[in-house]
């Protein structure tokens, strides 16, 4: 798998000022998904983040993240919360 701490990096610069000021102690779950890398935040914000592109996968993620695109069909937070288990 990818380093963690990067794709944890990356995500976070694509959020608001906001909420980065309140991610501190925030639990990070990571799976495998579809060629990509699942990640859960907070258990509520999902991203996949494939060939170095990051996307939202559910309407928490694109609000943390609105510059984000949505995932390709069939990436959403029901299917990221089960690979990150």
């Amino acid at each position: 798998m990818a380093d963690n701490s990067k794709i944890k990096e990356s995500i976070e610069a694509t959020m608001t000022e906001f909420v980065k000021a309140h991610l501190k102690g925030m639990k990070y779950q990571y799976g495998t998904l579809k060629g990509g890398i699942a990640v859960l935040i907070r258990d509520t914000e999902a991203y996949w983040v494939k060939n170095g592109k990051i996307y939202a996968a559910n309407g928490f993620a694109k609000m943390c993240s609105p510059g984000l695109s949505y995932s390709e069909s069939g990436i959403d937070y029901y299917t990221i919360k089960k690979v990150v288990e």
